[in-house]
């Protein structure tokens, strides 16, 4: 499914990219717009229940943000084990897993940057 990720005065878009299995973002110019909507039509085909999906109340909707949020810090509390233990790889896909589960909370690269520089040795 499409996400949009606010980024100061705009929105990121990010789509998943056809066969690949990874998020892209299109704000940076990684793809063109017809690449993202012919992905998007491929998620609509592949999941057409999200078009007669009904409208969920603000109650509703912050009740699944606060969910994905409690998630994202799980996983990154997860992640603390891996990076005290030196294991960057596993620790980088825990980071990445919680930026999914809630991308609003827009903290990811400073973890990511904090890792790559205990990896480099810092």
């Amino acid at each position: 499914m499409p996400l949009a990720r606010e980024t100061g005065p705009c929105w990121v878009l990010l789509v998943p990219a056809p066969g690949a299995g990874e998020l892209h973002d299109v704000y940076r110019g990684r793809h063109k717009m017809a690449q993202v909507w012919q992905a998007v039509a491929a998620h609509l085909d592949a999941h057409p229940e999200i078009l007669a999906a009904g409208r969920l109340t603000d109650g509703q909707r912050a009740e699944k943000q606060d969910a994905r949020d409690r998630r994202a810090e799980v996983l990154l509390a997860e992640a603390e084990v891996p990076f005290r233990e030196g294991r960057w790889d596993e620790a980088l896909a825990l980071v990445d897993r919680a930026e999914l589960a809630s991308p609003r909370l827009e903290r990811w690269d400073r973890f990511r940057r904090l890792i790559e520089s205990k990896r480099a040795g810092g």
